[in-house]
């Protein structure tokens, strides 16, 4: 599960979508958090507005001593504070596992992506909440559009095979490994996924779904299988 801590207003994004990964908690009580704190401990990652206060806003002994549950707990929870108030423009990124300066429209902007993601992968990716696509992604949305448009290619005939002897075919591998890496598509492992009978219709949508998926999320969340 993935924790929000937020007692401001949350902004464009309706938790009640999401609440099989986020839980939002608005407001807090020392006891309350007490109670919370095994579950905390096993939290996915933890997201708390920079000046999170207690249960009616008397002081920011909530927001401290969460912080210093994470320090307890190890590098295995990633942890990301965000404010719109005295933090720079720039995201500070202290590691992999930490973000200690996220600006609140950045992080709330970002968020259905993040989440997204993680319901697909189960893998928090922090890179989510800071960057926007990466050349890489765009190179590959590129390729993988080049492709579609390819003359060469007859996605007409969705029942039909791809040809073998296609002057496409390096293209094809190269937006595969580019948007799986899982898969370290080889030519040779291609060729034996034409012979099993690769359909224009099938290859066609999957291009289709990893560019939608990029273009979305920053990262291909489509499984060529």
């Amino acid at each position: 599960m993935i924790y929000l801590f937020d007692d401001s207003i949350l902004r464009g994004i309706n938790h009640l979508d999401y609440t099989d990964c986020l839980c939002v908690i608005n407001q807090l009580s020392p006891e309350q958090l007490t109670r919370m704190e095994p579950a905390l401990s096993k939290a996915e990652c933890i997201l708390i507005h920079k000046s999170f206060r207690d249960l009616g806003g008397q002081s920011a002994d909530v927001l401290d001593r969460v912080c210093n549950d994470i320090a307890e707990y190890g590098d295995h929870i990633p942890f990301v504070m965000f404010s719109d108030g005295d933090i720079a423009n720039r995201p500070v990124v202290e590691g992999p596992s930490f973000i200690s300066s996220l600006k609140k429209s950045e992080l709330y902007s970002r968020l259905p992506s993040f989440l997204e993601s993680f319901r697909a992968t189960g893998t928090i990716t922090l890179s989510l909440l800071v960057n926007e696509s990466s050349p890489d992604i765009q190179n590959a949305i590129v390729l993988g559009k080049a492709i579609l448009d390819n003359p060469s290619i007859r996605f007409a005939g969705n029942d039909t095979c791809l040809d073998l002897r296609s002057e496409s075919i390096p293209d094809i591998i190269r937006f595969i490994n580019a948007t799986s890496p899982g898969i370290r598509l080889t030519p040779d492992g291609f060729q034996d996924m034409l012979s099993r009978g690769l359909k224009m219709g099938r290859l066609k949508n999957n291009l289709r779904m990893c560019i939608v998926s990029m273009s979305k999320y920053g990262q291909n969340l489509h499984c060529w299988e």
